[in-house]
């Protein structure tokens, strides 16, 4: 698969777990707001995100993992490590 193509998903994810403001999306994509379907677990997501990283950790990728684990928890990221953020929200309160 190449590097164009492994986006797309986390395109997706960036679009069904973004809320509120979406000013920066298409106009198509405010007016449907796509959402998640059924009942995400969230911590599976996330770690799942987390092994796509060890197969490829490059800055985009990181971004998009970044914004999409702020987006399912709500959260702030203000560290750089993606994958330290992450286990940090699996075992919040």
């Amino acid at each position: 698969m190449g590097r164009p193509l492994s986006l797309i998903p986390f395109d997706a994810l960036i679009y069904c777990t973004t809320t509120g403001d979406r000013s920066n999306q298409s106009l198509w994509m405010r007016e449907i707001q796509p959402k998640l379907i059924g009942d995400a677990e969230l911590n599976i997501i996330t770690m799942q995100l987390e092994e796509f990283l060890k197969t490829d950790d490059v800055p985009k990728t990181r971004k998009a993992v970044k914004r999409i684990v702020k987006n399912l928890f709500g959260i702030e990221d203000k560290l750089k490590n993606p994958i330290s953020y992450d286990r940090a929200l699996l075992f919040r309160g």
